[in-house]
């Protein structure tokens, strides 16, 4: 019986029923950002800030003064127009996942393959942002660039308000960078 139910939970492991990996979660948590979008659910947005967030590197922004504004729920209606619902974004839009080591030691020419591959993404700019402001990030960042159309024609474009680093932090996962 022991020998039984020992195989039973190494063929439940291997099946795919073994936790999720935190680049799975990130990505999950992305999703669920999204979703906010569509539903126009700007407190849930909200609740993902972190203290503070980066425009990519550029600068910090005070979570505080944008949860004051909310000027981002603002820019929902455009940001939906071309994906209508998460289902069609789901179907039409690629989802890359970049752990911190990934996105700051990327090289110039996985950058520049990249820009290629992608060239009607906004994650180019996102990624060799994230390389050169590295030091801004942590180990426990993922970069998320959701903006990815499957059929590569410029029509598809959707931008960078798909694109996010996500921290994972004792209180959750929280933006800490993103393109306003």
């Amino acid at each position: 019986m022991k020998k039984i139910t020992i195989i039973f939970l190494v063929i439940l492991h291997l099946s795919g029923f073994s936790q999720k990996t935190d680049r799975d979660k990130a990505k999950d948590v992305f999703i669920e950002i999204v979703e906010c979008y569509f539903k126009k659910d700007c407190n849930k947005f909200y609740s993902y800030f972190g203290d503070s967030v980066t425009n990519f590197g550029n600068h910090f922004i005070s979570t505080k003064k944008m949860m004051v504004k909310k000027d981002l729920c603002i820019k929902f209606d455009t940001t939906i127009k071309k994906t209508i619902n998460k289902e069609i974004y789901l179907e039409k839009y690629n989802i890359e996942v970049f752990s911190y080591k990934e996105f700051s030691s990327a090289t110039q020419k996985f950058l520049n393959d990249y820009m290629i591959e992608n060239q009607y993404s906004s994650g180019v700019a996102a990624l060799s942002s994230m390389k050169v402001n590295k030091k801004l990030y942590s180990e426990s960042d993922y970069l998320v660039i959701g903006d990815i159309p499957k059929i590569k024609k410029y029509e598809n474009a959707i931008g960078s308000r798909y694109i996010f680093v996500l921290r994972k932090t004792a209180m959750g996962w929280k933006i800490v960078g993103l393109a306003i």
